[in-house]
């Protein structure tokens, strides 16, 4: 958004976003760029916590974990969820879960890829992968069956912290600003039409 007003608001930037339910194939364009080597990363493993100074080469050893990647009629299950609870959960521990390690896999000898990582965002995919997500819960918002706000959001109190924070760092926005969907434009973005 920071980019767009000191522009004049004259940028129309497109985030493309890999729809996964309809081709579950890594896009092409994406297979052909080799991620280079990110270099001088802190991480702080888990459980202890202690920083390391890392380099993170994007691995993906797609298929190789078991599952599969989901379908149309998973992402219908989710839709068909009438509370922003049960359709968070089932999206996060169904499709968003399942394409994470689907797409990470796992090798016996350099462990977990990428997208099965914490470090996931280092991934292309990620990014891709986490639009559609997004486009997936504009879509539920914006369903005919849902034509109140409520059960749409979260419930999150004002002085929550953690995950019960309103706040949805790094942005400055509040979790209820979320819920003015009739405002397209007022976390900075706008999708074309969809339906549902």
């Amino acid at each position: 958004m920071e980019l767009n007003r000191a522009t004049g608001n004259t940028l129309n930037i497109t985030v493309p976003y890999w729809n996964w339910e309809k081709d579950s194939s890594i896009p092409n364009w994406i297979l052909k760029y080799q991620v280079p080597p990110i270099k001088d990363v802190i991480r702080y493993d888990l459980p202890n916590g202690v920083p390391t100074t890392a380099t993170i080469n994007v691995k993906r050893f797609v298929g190789t974990a078991g599952g599969r990647m989901p379908r149309k009629s998973d992402v219908d299950n989710v839709m068909n969820k009438n509370n922003f609870e049960d359709f968070t959960n089932d999206l996060e521990r169904g499709p968003h879960n399942a394409v994470h390690n689907y797409i990470g896999g796992q090798d016996p000898r350099q462990g977990p890829g990428t997208m099965a990582e914490y470090i996931s965002p280092a991934d292309p995919l990620f990014w891709l992968h986490h639009a559609n997500i997004d486009l997936i819960w504009h879509k539920w918002q914006r369903d005919p069956k849902r034509p109140d706000n409520q059960n749409k959001h979260p419930y999150l109190p004002t002085n929550g912290i953690g995950e019960q924070s309103p706040k949805m760092d790094p942005w400055p926005y509040m979790e209820k600003d979320t819920r003015k969907i009739e405002d397209k434009m007022v976390l900075g973005y706008t999708y074309e039409e969809v339906t549902t």
